[in-house]
C-alpha cells in the first residue's frame, strides 16, 4: 500500500498512526472499485462480529475485514480526528481528508452508536478546487 492511500493531518501531511492501517486496506479496496460509499458497522454484545460493504451505483457489495481489525479503537481515534464527542450516542457527523493515488479526497464521516451496535458511513467527495494540494 505504501503511501497509496493515507488519512492526512489538517495540515496535509500523512497521519502516521498504524492502527488507522487496517481500515485504509478496506478504504483503499473500496476505491479501487470506485466506492461512493463504504459502511462498517460492528456489534458492541457480540465481539468479533464485524461487516463492511461499499455501495456503487446503488449496489453493495462485501468487503474484506482483517482478523486483526479493532473497530471499537479506531471508531474512537477516527470520532477525535474528526472532532466527535467520543462518548454521545446518536447519529454524529464530520469530515476529515485522505489522500488516494496522490489525489486528496474528502472523506464525510457519519456514525451512528446505539446500544447494540455502531456503525460508520465513509463518503467520498471530491475535494472543491481551492482545496486541492498544488
Amino acid at each position: 500500500m505504501d503511501q497509496e492511500i493515507c488519512l492526512l493531518n489538517d495540515d496535509g501531511e500523512p497521519r502516521t498512526s498504524g492502527i488507522f492501517d487496517p481500515l485504509l486496506r478496506i478504504l483503499f479496496a473500496a476505491l479501487v472499485a470506485s466506492a461512493e460509499e463504504v459502511c462498517i458497522t460492528y456489534s458492541l454484545v457480540k465481539p468479533g462480529r464485524i461487516m463492511a460493504e461499499y455501495t456503487k451505483e446503488g449496489k453493495s457489495f462485501p468487503l474484506k475485514v482483517e482478523a486483526n481489525f479493532s473497530p471499537a479503537d479506531l471508531f474512537v481515534r477516527l470520532r477525535i480526528i474528526c472532532g466527535l464527542s467520543i462518548v454521545a450516542a446518536g447519529r454524529l457527523t464530520g469530515e476529515t481528508m485522505i489522500r488516494f493515488q496522490n489525489q486528496p479526497v474528502k472523506v464525510l464521516v457519519e456514525i451512528n452508536a446505539g446500544e447494540t451496535q455502531e456503525g460508520i458511513g465513509l463518503k467520498f467527495a471530491a475535494p472543491a478546487p481551492s482545496d486541492r494540494a498544488p
